[in-house]
């Protein structure tokens, strides 16, 4: 085979790639209850927080797919918070994460918002390209769900058209609600940046005044294992956000100190929901023996940080378990707001091959990442293809022009 021969076909294969490559994206919508009764002898719905995640991948297909789809819970038995894709699918017929091929353009979300009950929606579609308009149409208005972040819905059933369709115009960064917890900046409905939260989990529990309330996590990468508190006075159901984070906080002015592990912010509440409406508030929150391994630090160097007040403050942080995989902390806080578990220690307690506190926290969470790095989480990146083959092509034609 001659040689413009073999670098012809090199050039035909790698612009096929680089052109056959879809980006597979996902989206999240968090849907909150919160549920209210006049009648003081009898008690409000339970709470209720449901996570619906749409988006595409090229694996998927339009109907059903095991694999990548996640189906939502059966009809409940009594009145209550509703949200399902409905799948057109002999057995599966609701999904709490429905996926589509790559030329998906709309999907269609069911609300069931119970009696005595309004419902608050947030989403993150900053993982949507940028060139694709994104448009939630409520039957009684459309929302541009790109300038928005958040809405609400009365007692009622509600039928949501998620649509996409192409942009000619630079989006506009979502708005920041003037609720939630924190301010300033960002994007998200919290205010934090969108392109900065990894992960995020939510509970809600009922806030009665001198009762402990408490709220469990499970999300794998939320090392925040439960938080905890009592109530200065009645609140009702009282929900609580966390935010695990790639890197610093874009609320906070300055990286933590120490060796961090995991930043986040953690939110309780809405903002009449102030921090002098809890008291004994506590946070327990997880260590992988692994890292503390392979960076040499010691349980006694870990401590939670809290910002407030425009500086990080260490919150006084006990070893209190273990197991195989977790070394178990618990931490008293005065409020919430951004945090970071960090390990800050002496000059020498470290071994050498220590990196620096902002190096390391980026590194654990991009090991997080390549764990996930299948399945509708991956994200192509287009223009890497492009520049990459425009490379390949210049360096070939050089040598072509060499051997001439």
């Amino acid at each position: 085979m001659s040689v413009k021969k073999l670098a012809l076909g090199m050039i035909l294969f790698i612009l096929f790639f680089s052109c056959s490559a879809t980006a597979s994206w996902n989206s999240d919508i968090y849907i909150t209850s919160f549920p209210h009764s006049d009648n003081t002898t009898s008690p409000p719905p339970p709470p209720a927080i449901y996570v619906c995640t749409f988006g595409v991948s090229e694996n998927a297909t339009e109907g059903f797919d095991k694999d990548i789809d996640v189906t939502a819970p059966p009809v409940p038995q009594v009145d209550a918070l509703e949200s399902y894709f409905p799948c057109d699918h002999e057995v599966v017929t609701r999904l709490a994460t429905d996926i589509k091929g790559e030329n998906a353009d709309s999907w269609t979300l069911m609300l069931n918002v119970p009696a005595d009950s309004n419902v608050s929606i947030q989403w993150d579609i900053y993982n949507i390209p940028s060139d694709k308009n994104v448009k939630m149409n409520t039957g009684s208005e459309t929302i541009d769900m790109r300038g928005e972040s958040t809405t609400s819905f009365e007692t009622g059933f509600y039928e949501l058209m998620i649509s996409l369709s192409e942009s000619r115009s630079e989006s506009t960064k979502p708005s920041s609600p003037n609720n939630g917890g924190g301010g300033g900046g960002g994007g998200g409905a919290t205010g934090e940046a969108f392109e900065n939260i990894l992960v995020k989990d939510a509970a809600a529990s009922n806030v009665v005044a001198g009762v402990l309330s408490r709220y469990d996590f499970s999300e794998e990468k939320c090392h925040i294992v439960y938080i905890q508190f009592k109530g200065v006075s009645n609140a009702g159901q009282i929900s609580t956000l966390i935010e695990i984070l790639k890197d610093t906080s874009t609320l906070v002015d300055s990286p933590a100190p120490g060796i961090v592990y995991q930043n986040m912010n953690i939110w309780v509440g809405n903002a009449a929901f102030g921090d002098d409406k809890i008291e004994d508030a506590v946070i327990g929150f997880r260590v992988s023996k692994e890292w503390l391994s392979e960076n040499g630090i010691g349980t006694s160097s870990i401590a939670l940080y809290r910002y407030s007040d425009g500086k990080w403050n260490q919150l006084s942080t006990i070893n209190i378990d273990e197991d195989s995989e977790y070394v178990y902390f618990e931490a008293g806080t005065p409020g919430f707001s951004p945090f970071v578990i960090s390990a800050v220690v002496e000059e020498g307690n470290v071994m050498d091959s220590t990196l620096p506190s902002e190096e390391v926290s980026k590194e654990y969470v991009e090991n997080e990442d390549v764990e996930d790095d299948s399945g509708t989480e991956s994200n192509t990146i287009p223009g890497f293809s492009v520049f990459l083959t425009g490379v390949v092509l210049v360096t070939i034609i050089s040598f072509l022009k060499g051997r001439e």
